[in-house]
């Protein structure tokens, strides 16, 4: 799959700021903050990333010691999940809406945390924009074909144009997003030649986090990309 990076803010905290590994045996696990994101782009794995930081220390970020474990379980698959530069990652191979993912650390110094859980959204299908639209005259129709009840968003960006971007409230999505003349800002420097934007659209639907950790978040994202001709 195409892995999508969120930077979360004890991420982008550590591009500018000294951040520094705390050894799991010294943090109880209602001292650990667990941020959990799980993103899907139909190419039939989802990917799992979790961010275990250490709220007793500034900008520390856990490091899973002697045996200590993340994993997750969707289908009939049960993954550890690999140590990165501030993370934990690895991909299922499964994407299916309405999977459930369940993710635990496994504990040997602490309280086992096992049960954060989220439910994958529908996936769906970007309809392809044909032809070259006229941003100061055309209407620009982004559309999909399964509609949910879960949050979403649409962002439009290109090298032409300021990036757009517009949330659609849970059990608000009729599959469609309209762009009309003046909803994209067109920059300054653009001679109004033929410019490629990129349409991304998320649905995303959270979980829960175990109650065993202080606090955090689990969130599964569908996201798919496009793309659309313009000029000026």
């Amino acid at each position: 799959m195409r892995h999508v990076h969120v930077l979360t803010a004890l991420a982008a905290a550590c591009l500018t700021t000294a951040c520094h590994g705390v050894d799991s045996s010294t943090v109880a696990t209602h001292e650990i903050r667990a941020e959990m994101t799980l993103t899907a782009d139909g190419y039939g794995e989802t990917e799992v990333v979790v961010q275990l930081e250490a709220r007793n220390h500034t900008l520390g970020y856990v490091e899973l010691e002697g045996g200590e474990q993340m994993v997750v379980h969707a289908r009939g698959y049960d993954l550890p999940l690999d140590e990165r530069w501030l993370d934990y990652h690895t991909d299922v191979p499964t994407d299916r809406g309405e999977t459930e993912f369940q993710i635990r650390l496994e504990r040997v110094y602490g309280v086992h945390a096992p049960d954060s859980w989220v439910h994958m959204p529908q996936g769906f299908r970007i309809y392809r924009n044909p032809g070259v639209y006229l941003l100061d005259w055309d209407t620009i129709p982004i559309e999909w074909d399964v509609i949910s009840d879960d949050a979403m968003t649409v962002a439009v960006d290109g090298p032409c144009i300021d990036r757009f971007e517009e949330d659609i409230a849970p059990r608000r999505d009729v599959g469609a997003l309209v762009l009309r003349p003046g909803d994209l800002y067109v920059d300054e420097h653009w001679d109004g030649e033929l410019c490629e934007l990129t349409v991304t659209v998320e649905r995303r639907r959270p979980g829960q986090v175990d109650s065993a950790f202080g606090g955090g978040f689990i969130t599964a994202t569908q996201v798919r990309e496009s793309r659309i001709l313009v000029e000026y």
